[in-house]
C-alpha cells in the first residue's frame, strides 16, 4: 500500500521545510514563498523527483476517481 508512504513522505516534506524556515518571521506572504522556494532548492534532486512523482500520482488518481475517495487505489 502507498498511500501510507506518500503521506508520510508529505509530512516529511513539510517537516524539513518548516525546520529550514522556522525561528523566522515573515513580513509577507511573499517573503514567505520566497523562503520556502529558496528552502525545496536546497533538496537534493533525487528527493524532489520522488516528491513530484508521488504527487503526481496522487493527483491523476484524483482526477481518474472524479474527485471522489481514491486512497484504495493507491
Amino acid at each position: 500500500m502507498k498511500n501510507p508512504v506518500t503521506f508520510t513522505t508529505c509530512l516529511s516534506v513539510w517537516s524539513s521545510l518548516d525546520e529550514k524556515i522556522s525561528g523566522t518571521r515573515f513580513k509577507t506572504v511573499d517573503n514567505l514563498k520566497r523562503a520556502l522556494e529558496k528552502a525545496w532548492k536546497e533538496f537534493s534532486p533525487d528527493v524532489t523527483m520522488r516528491i513530484e512523482d508521488q504527487s503526481s500520482k496522487r493527483l491523476q488518481a484524483c482526477v481518474d476517481a472524479e474527485g471522489g475517495h481514491f486512497e484504495q487505489c493507491m
